[in-house]
């Protein structure tokens, strides 16, 4: 079951242009943070704001449905991510107490 989500500043990004704005929401609970990606570009995002103590990063490309590891997170500070090659990216974050499935 998914929870509500709210947009909230966990990222800081400067996008290029208007039509290349990155978006950002949170889970209520903090259980999960998502950010769509349109270019290559890098995102800091405050892992603080994921709840649990290890956070799991995930890359997700919308243009296959493939998701492959960001890694894992057990401090809990803002952190650069980079998509893994060009085109459009889903980062997704959560944390790894909720067991989740990769997305």
């Amino acid at each position: 079951m998914l929870t509500k989500a709210a947009v909230v500043a966990v990222a800081a990004h400067t996008p290029p242009a208007r039509r290349h704005a990155t978006i950002t929401a949170l889970a209520v609970d903090g259980a999960f943070a998502i950010a769509y990606l349109p270019t290559n570009s890098a995102l800091t995002i405050d892992l603080s704001k994921v709840s649990g103590k290890t956070v799991n990063a995930w890359w997700f490309n919308p243009r296959t449905g493939a998701a492959t590891t960001g890694g894992q997170f057990t401090e809990k500070k803002s952190r650069a991510f980079d998509p893994p090659e060009d085109g459009d990216w889903v980062l997704v974050l959560d944390d790894a107490g909720k067991n989740f499935l990769p997305p």
